[in-house]
């Protein structure tokens, strides 16, 4: 059986090699899919690229029985004239394809979704993030704009749709809800890491307060401005009087020059590390694993991808309110949107006290075993076995 994948996603194209970003490497996301079906066809932004390097950058995308093909950005004027040319190839794809997965939110997806309905095709919508919570917290006036009217192309593309896979358990079924047939599972694998992991984990938090460097960690692309970068170096300043070997280290790609000027204000630059962005996997459970607190100050995540990653290594976690992240961590680990200060006094807190950072982070390593692998694969098996006999 082959299945058509349509989505906004950025892929970059060397040789005969497509790079994504590590949620779209071969080994993670499209094996997934060829556990149920034979072939597999990505629509979606590719860009040709020579860029020495791009290999240590991003993840390896292409692989046996995946082919890519071009579609417009329809966020840009020269995309939305390629709109027809665009409406007629996926339509070719459709066609040919057994079922069709559009991941939302994207406007190649709202498209794909409006021909679907029309061709009356089988296809399952993925719902993967809340497009208002993206656009509003981009930090631009278009983004501002367009925010509204993306909500309503999503809101309806989910209602409309006979089979969805939502990535969370509660926040993106309540916003975007459908009554047909629907599931909740996270597009987040982990393996579930040996108890050696915890153990070397609670050796470090007994040993923080006599470390040299106590490194607060955040994992999001600097190009955006609603993952909480700003809210992370606030706090960062409210904690440096108290712990002057305090160093926050964030792991992303993207253009750091808007919060190296931040941390210039601040008078915080010098205690901010900017680790650039890794290979999904090993490379960055090993970044985790060197980190004292990990922090997720975000207004907009409909699962934390990185979270859970952080909780199965046992690190100590806080994230902020007003987002799918209350879903993962208890109470008291929880900040109100963009409140700093409460931030600060939760680093503290677990800096100055090991025996309770000791308990987040057993109880994370524990709830961070509902992502295994081997949950998840049930779950899905039960979902698209029902899809594919329909």
């Amino acid at each position: 059986m082959k299945m058509l994948f349509i989505h906004d996603n950025r892929f970059w194209k060397k040789g005969e090699t497509y790079y994504s970003y590590g949620h779209f490497a071969y080994d993670l996301l499209w094996k997934r899919y060829l556990r149920y079906f034979d072939e597999i066809v990505v629509g979606g932004r590719i860009e040709e690229t020579d860029e020495e390097g791009i290999e240590t950058r991003f993840s390896v995308s292409s692989g046996d029985n995946v082919s890519f093909f071009a579609l417009p950005d329809l966020m840009s004027f020269s995309g939305l004239k390629q709109i027809k040319s665009a409406k007629q190839k996926i339509a070719e794809e459709m066609k040919k394809a057994d079922c069709t997965v559009i991941r939302l939110p994207s406007n190649l997806g709202y498209l794909a979704c409006r021909i679907a309905r029309k061709l009356k095709v089988k296809y399952v919508v993925e719902v993967v993030g809340c497009t208002w919570d993206d656009l509003w917290n981009y930090g631009t006036l278009a983004g501002k704009l367009y925010a509204p009217l993306s909500f309503l192309f999503e809101k309806k593309c989910v209602k409309n749709a006979e089979n969805v896979l939502y990535v969370s358990r509660r926040f993106l079924q309540k916003r975007y809800p459908n009554k047909k047939f629907n599931t909740g599972c996270s597009d987040t694998n982990i393996s579930t890491a040996g108890i050696s992991v915890l153990e070397k984990r609670v050796d470090k938090i007994r040993n923080m307060s006599a470390s040299p460097e106590i490194r607060i960690g955040l994992i999001a692309s600097l190009n955006v401005g609603y993952k909480g970068h700003d809210t992370a170096m606030l706090a960062l300043k409210e904690v440096l009087p108290k712990h002057n070997n305090l160093k926050l280290a964030f792991l992303g790609d993207g253009d750091k020059t808007k919060w190296e000027n931040m941390g210039k204000r601040l008078g915080v630059l010098d205690r901010v590390e900017f680790a650039g962005a890794l290979p999904g996997g090993e490379a960055v459970l090993n970044w985790i694993d060197n980190i004292d607190i990990f922090v997720m100050p975000s207004l907009q995540e409909t699962l934390g991808r990185a979270l859970i990653e952080a909780m199965s290594r046992g690190c100590p976690c806080i994230g902020g309110a007003g987002t799918a992240v209350p879903e993962q961590l208890p109470d008291d680990c929880i900040h109100k949107r963009k409140d700093y200060k409460e931030l600060a006094d939760m680093i503290c807190y677990m800096i100055e006290n090991p025996q309770y950072t000791e308990l987040c982070a057993v109880e994370n390593y524990q709830r961070s075993k509902k992502y295994s692998e081997e949950v998840l694969t049930a779950r899905r098996d039960y979902f698209w076995n029902k899809v594919l006999s329909k």
